[in-house]
């Protein structure tokens, strides 16, 4: 019960530590000194140096930057693209979205095709619906969705500029 399969294309670099009943699959690429705790499932993701994946992540077709904390039980559908330093609770799903630098993103979040600035915080069961786009150091609350609007019958994104707030919950935000 306390073994893990690599595929044959996964690169992993020094000072890896992979934990048990885990898969890497495809073309998995591991830099130094990532941790990936048990029972996860890592399928064409390349994660950079430094990096812990905790309990029960399930990744694909991703990429995650250097230092960053994820999980447990985090779910990153193709698509996603962490920076470095960003921080990910407890099941949070990511699909096709781009995570700023040093951003936090609290347990329970569900994100899909949206962009989150550096140093943004969001806050536990918020949604982010396509087209969502928050910018530099936006801090969102506490069960809060951000979703694109029908404007003159043409889709717009929701764009919050910089130093943006919503406040903990927030009824739905919409242009």
């Amino acid at each position: 019960p306390f073994h893990s399969y690599i595929d044959p294309y996964v690169k992993l670099d020094v000072g890896c530590v992979i934990g048990p009943n885990t898969q890497l699959v495809g073309t998995t690429e591991l830099q130094a000194q990532v941790k990936v705790a048990a029972s996860c499932y890592l399928k064409d993701v390349k994660i950079a140096t430094g990096t812990e994946i905790k309990h029960g992540t399930y990744a694909e077709n991703s990429i995650v930057g250097s230092n960053c904390k994820v999980g447990p039980m985090a779910h990153f559908r193709p698509g996603t693209v962490l920076k470095n330093g960003v921080k990910i609770g407890n099941f949070v799903e990511i699909k096709n979205a781009k995570i700023g630098a040093s951003s936090v993103i609290k347990a329970f979040c569900h994100i899909e095709d949206a962009i989150v600035g550096g140093q943004g915080q969001i806050g536990p069961y918020a949604r982010l619906r396509p087209g969502a786009e928050l910018g530099e150091d936006v801090h969102i609350g506490n069960f809060v969705e951000i979703k694109k609007a029908v404007v003159l019958a043409l889709f717009v994104p929701l764009i919050i500029s910089s130093g943006g707030n919503s406040g903990s919950q927030a009824s739905t935000l919409i242009i």
